[in-house]
């Protein structure tokens, strides 16, 4: 039912935790997440809910924005799930907020009420 892409346009080593990254080149970025996040010569069978989820998004958003990519008209995004955000919205403004922070917080918290 889930499933994940993770797209990157250099090569390095770290390694994907969720999935396989595949790995593209800048000149086909533009292209190829206007095929994931629009409609356009897409068949029905291709055509699915995305959840983008990420850790301090607003710099991505802003950089596809200038790419041309407008996330509130694109249909196929469902939500954006910024861990970031839920990092503030838990430990309030004054909580550094890295991702490692944010799950270890979390996690800590599970301990406690499970």
């Amino acid at each position: 039912m889930i499933s994940t892409q993770h797209y990157r346009i250099v090569t390095d080593t770290r390694k994907f935790i969720f999935g396989q990254s595949i790995d593209i080149l800048q000149d086909e970025l533009v292209a190829m997440l206007k095929r994931l996040l629009y409609f356009e010569n897409t068949t029905p069978r291709e055509v699915r809910d995305l959840i983008l989820v990420g850790h301090g998004l607003g710099f991505e958003i802003k950089a596809m924005k200038g790419l041309g990519i407008d996330l509130t008209l694109a249909p196929s995004v469902i939500e954006i799930f910024d861990t970031e955000f839920l990092g503030y919205e838990v430990f309030g403004r004054d909580f550094k907020c890295g991702l490692s922070r944010v799950t270890k917080e979390i996690g800590d918290l599970r301990g406690k009420f499970s």
